[in-house]
């Protein structure tokens, strides 16, 4: 998933950076977001190289309501922070004019419909894990922590004894 923002027409230098998220597959099955300091950045340089900060968003982030302040150097400004959730320490932070808050409010969207699936998927995975014990513990047998049956080399089995 990749959220490209429009171009702006006449583009003030001071709002000039760009987001790019994408879905990772593998092991962690994540997603990353990727913030450049110029959509030229992205699109003329190998993927990886320019960025100006790299992510991984899980579920231990959170981002913030949209809010509107003035700055004296850039005028009025929407803006969003992600965040740690465990610590409400600032990951990134992400502001557009006033104009773009629209733009702005889809990213959080996106952001944070990331944030929920990884959420989902943790919680998903430890009911199963939880139902795996509950119902091995039930079956008598002796389940570890990740719902795999423990052995226990010191009862001998029916083929050592005969």
């Amino acid at each position: 998933a990749h959220f490209y923002p429009p171009k702006p027409q006449n583009a003030d230098k001071r709002h000039k950076n760009f987001v790019w998220l994408s879905s990772t597959t593998g092991a962690m099955q994540g997603f990353m977001l990727y913030c450049y300091r110029s959509r030229d950045d992205y699109y003329y340089n190998p993927k990886g190289q320019k960025i100006k900060k790299q992510v991984e968003i899980s579920g231990h982030h959170r981002c913030s309501v949209i809010t509107k302040k003035d700055y004296k150097a850039f005028g009025e400004l929407v803006h969003f922070t992600l965040e740690d959730a465990s610590t409400s320490a600032a990951v990134v932070r992400f502001a557009a004019p006033v104009g773009k808050w629209a733009e702005l409010k889809v990213l959080r969207l996106k952001i944070s419909s990331k944030i929920k699936i990884l959420t989902e998927r943790v919680h998903n995975e430890q009911q199963e894990r939880r139902r795996r014990l509950s119902s091995a513990s039930e079956a008598g047998g002796d389940m570890d922590s990740r719902g795999r049956t423990r052995t226990n080399s010191s009862v001998p089995s029916w083929d050592s004894l005969s």
